[in-house]
């Protein structure tokens, strides 16, 4: 007779969600048995268990050659480091989150445990239900943490390159302050952090600002752009052009601003105001790139403008301004400048691209304002290079469009596993039924076992002893602890035992037939006692799991009554509770 394992589980049973039928599952336990059902519960719940450790080595090896996408950690293990040190490691090397397992511990214990920041705790006995919640919320949150950090990397590489200060207040207080910040401020970043956001204005403008300031941490309508003059650390003042957002900063609301130094722009613009002669010095030598148009032709460029565009003056002089504009911006910058001519109310500051002199795109800012050229009106314009900085804006756009991807399909896979709960529930109240059938049958299983007369004993397909009941152990004289795991060769005689080798190497290449031989046995007392065994494979989804036998003393049996030996053993239901 073959023996079945699976009349009471079937694998085909539907997994909840999705995704989490792909996710791998690295098992750190013990405790064998423990781990066997944990493992077939992962399985059932549709997730990949790749491998099982049980201490601190060889878990770390297979989560380093394994990359699971998931720890589940027993805190105590077999060896001198337990499974708090386990996790640490290997959230120090691969950093995926690890849910402890545990039956109880101490606080000192759970403090330890605490300080790795798990992403979860499982009492034993582990509940199904449980075991599916904690590993579905864990990876859920180690995937929003591990796209918040990447997002966070890109922002701050970004925002240190660019060429504009960028600084968050929160709270009246400055929380992050980029390179470009300290070079403006002339205040080290460790100052910055530690000061009010209206410490940098200069007292003519603090109540200004303070109060614009205010009123927008208070969600209230304020100006978002305008000027005013800040005081660096060495007293001197600077003009700074300013632009405000509201933003989340640390989970928690924040204004972010943008800051050009413009002292020079205004210097040039007030030197231009009182007189043409006293300001063309003045921009010849300003850092800001500075033009003037007139008839749509340029009249004026400064060095710092020939510099930045890699022309000449003869390059541009007389030529229309359109020609240096990217083809896709002239109509857009040609319109304003005629809108601004008729007299309508046109934004002085925009920006749009230029080419320079070997054709490559930069984007410029540029700030206008009318003045009076060779006795004609004309136009001033002040041009900043802000081509790095839209390519960070673009960057950024991007990486905000594909976070809102991703938060798109976060929320989808959310309704999907609410939408499958129902179905779990109907899963688990069948697993539930199932469990409290095999409880009961292996109640009665357990009690034929162990008021059988004879020696009842099973092994796995290497020859550990997985099982052996009362009468075996009378029968040998042994401890359970003496049997359990052992090679059953080991207490059989040695020219008894080469022949039963050949038979378990048979098993491993697939034969199910059963086997009845005599052999020798030896019992604590170190003799061999003569018995007369029936074997047959134990058999779970088509394939040898094990080897049940059933042995009788051959003495005992000639000198009493003939009882009939049985010519096969009872079966035995899946997942019994009397093998190890």
């Amino acid at each position: 007779m073959v023996l079945s394992l699976s009349s009471l589980s079937d694998p085909r049973v539907s997994t909840p969600g999705g995704s989490m039928a792909t996710a791998r599952v690295l098992l750190v336990e013990d405790e064998r048995i423990i781990a066997l059902d944990i493992k077939n519960s992962l399985e059932r719940l549709g997730y990949e268990v790749p491998g099982i450790a049980d201490d601190y080595e060889s878990a770390v090896k297979l989560a380093l050659d394994l990359m699971p996408d998931l720890v589940l950690m027993d805190i105590i293990l077999n060896g001198d480091s337990d499974g708090i040190e386990a996790a640490r490691e290997i959230k120090k090397r691969l950093g995926c989150p690890v849910i402890y397992l545990t039956a109880n511990a101490d606080q000192p214990t759970i403090e330890r445990a605490r300080e790795t920041e798990p992403h979860g705790y499982l009492n034993k006995p582990i509940n199904t239900r449980d075991l599916f919640t904690n590993i579905d919320s864990a990876l859920y949150r180690h995937r929003v943490e591990t796209l918040l950090r990447e997002s966070e990397v890109n922002f701050r590489t970004l925002s240190e390159s660019a060429p504009v200060a960028i600084m968050i207040y929160q709270c009246d207080r400055w929380v992050y302050a980029n390179l470009a910040a300290e070079q403006i401020s002339g205040y080290g970043r460790e100052e910055l952090l530690g000061m009010n956001f209206w410490n940098l204005v200069h007292p003519e403008h603090r109540e200004l600002v303070t109060e614009r300031g205010k009123a927008r941490q208070r969600g209230e309508e304020a100006p978002s752009e305008y000027r005013f003059q800040i005081q660096r650390k060495n007293g001197e003042m600077r003009w700074v052009d300013f632009k405000a957002v509201n933003v989340t900063y640390a989970k928690e609301p924040a204004v972010m601003i943008y800051g050009i130094d413009i002292t020079g722009t205004m210097a040039a613009e007030e030197a231009l105001r009182k007189s043409e002669e006293k300001y063309r010095s003045l921009v010849e030598s300003a850092a800001e790139s500075v033009a003037i148009f007139q008839d749509n032709t340029i009249k004026f460029v400064n060095g710092a403008l020939l510099k930045a565009s890699g022309f000449s003056a003869d390059d541009l002089l007389g030529k229309p301004f359109l020609e240096v504009i990217h083809p896709e911006d002239r109509q857009r910058v040609v319109d304003n400048h005629l809108r601004r001519l008729s007299g309508e109310d046109i934004p002085p500051r925009y920006d749009f691209r230029i080419l320079d002199k070997k054709g490559n795109t930069l984007w410029v800012d540029m700030k206008i304002s009318m003045v009076e050229w060779d006795g004609k009106p004309g136009v001033l314009a002040f041009l900043a290079d802000v081509t790095r900085t839209k390519e960070a804006e673009i960057r950024l756009t991007r990486l905000n469009e594909e976070m809102e991807a991703v938060n798109e399909e976060l929320r989808a896979t959310i309704e999907e596993l609410e939408a499958s709960n129902e179905e779990f529930e109907a899963v688990n109240d069948e697993l539930n039924m199932t469990n409290e059938l095999l409880r009961r049958s292996e109640e009665k299983y357990r009690l034929l076992a162990e008021s059988a007369g004879d020696m009842i004993f099973t092994h796995d397909l290497d020859g550990a002893i997985t099982f052996i009941n009362g009468a075996g152990l009378a029968f040998t004289g042994f401890k359970p602890e003496e049997v359990l795991g052992k090679h059953y060769a080991e207490f059989i005689t040695p020219e008894r035992a080469a022949p039963l080798l050949e038979k378990q190497r048979k098993r491993k290449e697939g034969y199910t037939g059963g086997s009845r031989y005599e052999s020798e046995f030896i019992n604590s007392a170190g003799k061999p006692v003569a018995v007369e065994v029936n074997s047959n494979p134990i058999m779970k989804d088509g394939k040898i799991t094990g080897i049940l036998s059933i042995a009788r003393e051959i003495q005992k049996e000639k000198q009493g009554a003939q009882v009939p030996f049985p010519s096969r053993p009872p079966s035995q239901p899946p997942n019994s509770p009397f093998r190890k």
